[in-house]
């Protein structure tokens, strides 16, 4: 009996002693990934940037579908706060190359991931404001490239206006009008 013990913990020694060095030596392939993006876009090396950070997209949905065991309880799930940067960086750097509209769709996925009026009770207070501080610049920066690109808007079905002979043209839609929204308004509104 008690060299059946011996053995039965001899054998959960190793195994627990091999998932500590395998899991000690595990690198997050999402983290890792937007580190080397990070690192390209701190020297202005654009392509890189644009790889690694799609790269780290990729990592963070691929770890999304993994349904193991071992990767649900054991490995650190995929962080949804680094495919918000990943996407936000990753549209800086296609601007820079001038890919407007693959720009568009990278903002347009950060905001979704990370719309910056999410409670976040997990987050200590400045991983908080850093987050809702991306959100910000990534809104800015987004709503700026629109202004200064309007076909980017029409190519993507907003702000087509109204077509020709359409008697409504000049008229705000219904809940458009400043008056009937809430907040301060013009004060002969009321």
């Amino acid at each position: 009996m008690r060299g059946k013990l011996l053995t039965a913990a001899f054998i959960m020694g190793a195994a627990i002693t091999i998932w500590a060095v395998n899991l000690s030596s595990w690198v997050n392939p999402q983290i890792e990934s937007y580190n080397l993006g990070r690192k390209a876009y701190e020297v202005g090396d654009w392509p890189h940037t644009i790889e690694y950070m799609q790269k780290s997209s990729d990592a963070y949905d691929r770890q999304l579908k993994e349904d193991s065991w071992y990767a649900k309880h054991i490995l650190p799930g995929p962080s949804e706060k680094y495919a918000a940067l990943a996407h936000f960086h990753r549209g800086k750097a296609l601007l820079q190359v001038k890919q407007l509209e693959a720009c568009v769709d990278a903002w347009v996925t950060s905001l979704t991931l990370n719309p910056g009026d999410q409670e976040l009770e997990s987050l200590i207070g400045n991983e908080r404001k850093a987050l809702q501080q991306n959100a910000y610049d990534c809104r800015y920066d987004y709503e700026l490239l629109l202004k200064r690109h309007p076909e980017l808007s029409q190519a993507m079905g907003k702000g087509q206006g109204n077509k020709k002979g359409d008697k409504k043209g000049n008229q705000p839609m219904p809940g458009d009008d400043p008056g009937k929204l809430p907040g301060k308004g013009p004060k002969d509104d009321i």
